[in-house]
């Protein structure tokens, strides 16, 4: 009888551990994601592959297999679970990040480009007149040389209305929460 166990890996770790346990035979998934970020001194951000629940892998083995993950290089601890966990909460949540996952993988196939950036979200300006403060991201939009330049909005009410802005991605940075 298959068990689902999850095994805790050390930090950086969750890929190999997953390649180590397919090795064995035994099913693994290690939850990934996609996420754009712009990488020193790089004006585009790139689309970087991460751990979506960081130290964690899913590991399905029998009564012995479990016993091949204990011995697996960078997993510091297991633990079982049981079918009603993995029914109501695991087996939905590795669905939906897995699909979540395809979904960005396939844009960036398709060749659309993705921001770093979600509509709404707020950041700080780093440099020029309006720095120290926070805009809220609208949109990226292309300039003439074809640099990427970030649209938002500054809540600053100048004559009655929000300050619309376009600023340099290297002068942009999110805003801590």
């Amino acid at each position: 009888m298959t068990t689902l166990w999850i095994a805790y890996a050390a930090t950086g770790h969750e890929f190999a551990v997953q390649e180590q346990c397919e090795a064995l035979g035994l099913r693994a998934i290690a939850p990934r994601r996609v996420d754009m970020k712009r990488l020193p001194k790089r004006r585009r951000a790139e689309a970087v592959e991460s751990a979506a629940l960081p130290n964690y892998v899913f590991v399905w083995a029998d009564a012995e297999g479990w016993h091949w993950l204990r011995d697996c290089k960078h997993v510091r601890t297991i633990m079982g679970v049981g079918k009603t966990e993995e029914m109501l909460h695991i087996a939905p949540y590795l669905a939906e990040v897995q699909r979540e996952y395809a979904a960005r993988i396939a844009q960036i196939e398709a060749g659309q480009r993705l921001s770093e950036y979600e509509p709404g979200d707020v950041l700080e300006v780093m440099a020029g007149q309006f720095a120290g403060r926070l805009a809220r991201f609208r949109r990226m939009v292309e300039g003439a040389n074809d640099l990427p330049m970030i649209e938002a909005v500054l809540e600053l009410q100048l004559l009655g209305r929000d300050v619309q802005m376009v600023i340099d991605p290297i002068n942009a940075r999110r805003a801590a929460e």
